[in-house]
This record gives structure tokens, sequence and C-alpha cells, in this order.
């Protein structure tokens, strides 16, 4: 019976493709994380809204005419109302336009930043909609 050999004291750093038997080790995409952010910025444009309907009420309520007209201030309630929905809307084109100028066309990253983008598609059809209805 043999004893064991000592362990090295610098161990070689795994190979970034798989090791020797072939197995593949989770290789980073670029552009995959910033595609990623896009699609949860565009989920949360639509519920940022309801988030923001509070102090808009507030706003409406402390910038509305004596007189029940229209006022000086009438710019501030929807000024409120937007100021979320449009924050997560331009960061989700951002971080989905990175992914799709990083990564080739039809990679992982690159599917990924064109499924963020096409979710503030449908938020700004979805708002847009609900405006031409309603108003």
């Amino acid at each position: 019976m043999s004893t064991p050999p000592p362990p090295t004291l610098h161990p070689e750093p795994p190979h970034p493709h798989g090791d020797a038997a072939g197995r593949g080790t989770l290789i980073s995409t670029p552009g995959r994380g910033s595609g990623a952010t896009s699609i949860v910025m565009a989920a949360l444009v639509i519920p940022s809204m309801f988030f923001t309907l509070l102090p808009t009420m507030y706003a409406m309520l402390f910038t509305r005419g004596d007189s029940g007209g229209d006022g000086e201030l009438d710019w501030v309630a929807p000024a409120v109302f937007w100021s979320l929905p449009v924050l997560f809307a331009l960061l989700a084109l951002m971080f989905g336009s990175i992914a799709v100028r990083k990564c080739v066309h039809s990679s992982p990253g690159w599917l990924v930043g064109v499924v963020g983008l096409s979710f503030v598609g449908v938020d700004f059809a979805v708002v847009a909609s609900y405006y031409r209805t309603y108003w």
C-alpha cells in the first residue's frame, strides 16, 4: 500500500473551455448581463406607474389652481407620474442596445437584449393604447 502524493502548492488553473475529459465549464457571454438587466428594467415600467400614483395625486392636489381651473403648475403632476417609468424605460433601452451591439447576431446575449428591447416596445404600445382609448 502506497501513500498518496503530497498536494501541490500551485494548482493549475482550469482550462476556460473545459477539462481534458471534454466536460465544458460555464463561459460568460459578453452582453448577457446587460440584456437581462434590460428585461428587468422593461418589466418594471408598468408596475412603477402604480408606485408613482400616490405622489402624483398629492402633486395634483397641491398644484391645482384655487378656482379649480388650470394653474401655473399643471406640468408637475405628469412629471411626477412619468418620472420613474421613463427612467426604467430609458435604462432598458440603454442596456438592451448595449447587449445587441456587444454580441454576435443570434448569440444568447444578443437574443436576451432583443427580448428586453421588445418588452420596451410592448410597454410603449400598452401605454399608448391606454391613452388613445381613454383620453
